[in-house]
């Protein structure tokens, strides 16, 4: 007797326990981790339309699995309005066709940037980028478990230092990212903070070369459903890429 009082007494704190976990329609939530090295590279032409006013079309290759895979390839058109010396909106569309061990998936992106800078010495450009951004795939999605257009916001906080007469400006950054319609779940988070070191090489006054490390440390949260009924499980992925990268710039 008991030992049956202990048997019911021990399955009904463990209901008790897991009832709220329940309820929330969160079973568990546990976290992978990993880490990569990376390479970007590409090419732009910048094409000053009217005073102040530039296109830009873009093409970019990105490697992953220590540079065994493509990852991805980026088609990117810009235009960009420079209001004043310290403030600048830009707006873009980006095709991106992502690698995938079953196929391409093919994603739909769009950037709205607002810039502003400051001088602190004549050498010297601080500059804050706002960047709001839309991301939709060609997959079908629930939007209980993901978001299909997904929605963040990026904040760039940016150094450069014009090293004369050398024909370089090296530069520094970090930027945050984070989710804006991710599902009520997992709520909003931080899901990149990114951190690049690099040079540009002036080869003329209309051309240069970038050149740069970044560390991208990533946060994505994936929910599945558990069974048929309302209990999910919420899966963390950490990766830290470290990236290198070089890209040219064509201006006229």
């Amino acid at each position: 007797m008991n030992a049956t009082n202990h048997l019911f007494r021990t399955t009904m704190l463990c209901c008790a326990l897991l009832l709220p976990v329940v309820s929330t329609g969160q079973i568990a939530e546990k976290s992978t981790e990993k880490s990569d090295f990376q390479a970007r590279t590409g090419f732009s032409i910048d094409k000053k339309a009217v005073a102040g006013l530039h296109i830009t079309w873009s093409e970019e290759l990105r490697l992953k699995d220590a540079l065994g895979k493509i990852d991805r390839i980026y088609s990117v058109l810009a235009v960009s309005y420079e209001f004043c010396p310290w403030f600048k909106a830009g707006a873009d569309y980006n095709f991106i066709a992502v690698k995938r061990d079953e196929g391409w998936e093919f994603r739909n992106r769009s950037n709205i940037d607002l810039t502003a800078s400051y001088k602190p010495a004549p050498r010297w450009r601080l500059s804050l980028r706002e960047r709001f951004r839309i991301t939709s795939t060609n997959k079908r999605s629930d939007p209980a478990l993901e978001a299909n257009p997904a929605w963040i916001m990026r904040s760039r906080l940016m150094a450069e230092y014009d090293v004369r007469p050398l024909p370089i400006r090296p530069y520094v950054y970090l930027e945050l990212s984070n989710t804006l319609n991710a599902p009520n779940i997992t709520g909003n988070y931080i899901d990149k903070i990114r951190t690049s070191l690099g040079v540009k090489y002036a080869l003329s006054p209309r051309s240069e070369f970038d050149f740069f490390y970044r560390f991208d440390h990533n946060r994505s949260k994936r929910i599945e459903a558990a069974g048929a009924g309302p209990a999910r499980f919420v899966t963390t992925r950490k990766e830290n890429n470290h990236i290198l990268g070089v890209f040219y710039e064509y201006s006229f």
